[in-house]
C-alpha cells in the first residue's frame, strides 16, 4: 500500500497532467472544429444512418463512397510481458483487385509508452482520413468514379467525442508526436484538405469485436501484427523502458510536451508504484526551501503578509522573491505552489522516518 504522501502526489500529478491535456486541447480547437459529421452515439451497427444519407453524403448515383474501418492496441498489464507500454493502429478497407475484394490494411506503431488505449484509437480514426486523402489525390484503384464520400467506423466512443470536441472524462490528444503535432490536430489539418476537395465526411461509432463488424476485426488484428513487429525487430528486443531523459524532438516542443511526455513515462509508477516516476510539479511556482523543512505558525502568518504585499488591488502578483519578476503569480497559483511545497516536505519527512 503507498505511503499517504505518496497518494496525494499523484492525485496532484493527475490534476496537473489532467490541466495541461485541456491547455493544449484548447490551443488545437480554439476557433476550429471538425470538417466532417461526428456520431458517437449511434446503436452500434454497421450502417449509415438513413438521413446521413440522404440528407449529408452526396448522391450514390454521383460519388463513390469508401468505408474505412479503425481499431488501436495498447499493451500493459501483466500479461503484457515484454510488450508492456507498446502501442499501434490499424486500419482496413475493402478494395478490388484482379476482379476480387480483398481486405487492405495500413499500421502506425509508436514511441513505447507515448500513448494509451484512447490515445491509439484515435491516431486510428487519423490513419483513416488520411488514406481516404491519398484514395482521393493518387487514385483509389477501384473505379473511376470519383470519391465525395468518406465514412469511417470506430469502436472508441472516447476518441470519437474528443474529435467532437464534447469531451467526457478526460481528454485525448494522441500519443506524443514526433513531428510537433498532436494527432488530434492532424485530424483536423486532414479534414479540412478533405472538405476543400468537396468530400464529406462521417466518423461513426460501431461495437467493435463482434461478428456483425468484420472490418473492425480486420483493423484488430493488423494493429496486434504491428505490436509483434515491434518487439521482433532486433531494437526492441533488449530496448529498456524510456528513461527521465527527454528527447530532443520533444524539448523543443515546449514545456507542456515536455512534461506530458515524463508524465506518460511515469505512468506505471503512477498507477501501479512499478519503475520510476519521472515528472515533477512545477519546481519554478514552488518557494525556496526555508531553514527547516517544518512551516510553523509564524512562519505562515510572516507568509500570508508578505503575499498579500506582493499583490496588487486585483489580486495579481506583482513580484515573486524566489524566480524574479517573470513569476507574475496570482493569489491561486500562489496557494497552489506553496501546497506543492508543503507535500514535498511531508514526503521527505516519512522518508527520514
Amino acid at each position: 500500500m503507498a505511503p499517504q504522501g505518496d497518494k496525494l502526489y499523484v492525485r496532484m500529478l493527475t490534476e496537473d497532467h489532467d490541466a495541461r491535456l485541456v491547455r493544449i486541447y484548447e490551443s488545437i480547437t480554439r476557433n476550429r472544429a471538425f470538417s466532417g459529421l461526428v456520431m458517437p452515439d449511434t446503436d452500434g451497427h454497421v450502417v449509415i444512418p438513413r438521413d446521413v444519407q440522404e440528407q449529408y453524403l452526396h448522391p450514390s448515383h454521383l460519388a463513390y463512397t469508401v468505408t474505412l474501418y479503425t481499431d488501436g492496441s495498447f499493451q500493459h498489464g501483466a500479461s503484457a510481458g515484454s510488450r508492456e507500454g507498446l502501442s499501434a493502429a490499424a486500419i482496413a478497407y475493402q478494395r478490388v483487385i484482379a476482379n476480387q475484394v480483398v481486405w487492405a490494411h495500413e499500421e502506425a506503431t509508436f514511441d513505447r509508452d507515448s500513448g494509451d488505449q484512447n490515445d491509439a484509437e484515435l491516431c486510428g480514426i487519423l490513419l483513416a482520413l488520411q488514406m481516404a486523402l491519398h484514395l482521393i489525390t493518387r487514385g483509389n484503384g477501384i473505379d473511376e468514379w470519383p470519391i465525395k464520400n468518406v465514412v469511417i467506423f470506430t469502436d472508441s466512443k472516447d476518441a470519437l467525442h474528443t474529435l467532437g470536441q464534447e469531451p467526457t472524462e478526460r481528454i485525448h490528444l494522441g500519443p506524443i508526436p514526433r513531428n510537433g503535432k498532436w494527432a488530434l490536430e492532424e485530424m483536423y489539418d486532414v479534414a479540412d484538405k478533405l472538405a476543400s476537395l468537396d468530400v464529406r465526411m462521417v466518423v461513426l461509432w460501431a461495437k467493435g469485436h463482434v461478428a456483425t463488424n468484420p472490418g473492425n476485426r480486420e483493423a484488430h488484428q493488423a494493429a496486434n501484427r504491428a505490436i509483434h513487429k515491434q518487439i521482433d525487430f532486433h531494437e526492441y528486443v533488449s530496448r529498456p523502458r524510456p528513461s527521465g531523459q527527454v528527447p530532443a524532438h520533444v524539448e523543443k516542443q515546449g514545456l507542456d510536451v515536455r512534461n506530458e511526455y515524463l508524465y506518460r513515462i511515469s505512468r506505471p509508477w503512477i498507477t501501479q508504484r512499478i519503475g520510476k516516476c519521472y515528472i515533477r510539479l512545477e519546481t519554478q511556482m514552488a518557494p525556496k526551501t526555508p531553514p527547516s523543512n517544518r512551516i510553523s505558525a509564524k512562519a505562515l502568518a510572516k507568509e500570508d503578509r508578505q503575499r498579500k504585499r506582493r499583490e496588487g488591488p486585483t489580486g495579481e502578483a506583482l513580484f515573486s522573491p524566489w524566480n524574479g519578476p517573470a513569476a507574475m503569480l496570482n493569489k491561486t497559483e500562489y496557494d497552489e505552489a506553496v501546497l506543492r511545497y508543503r507535500v514535498k516536505m511531508a514526503m521527505e519527512d516519512e522518508e527520514e522516518e
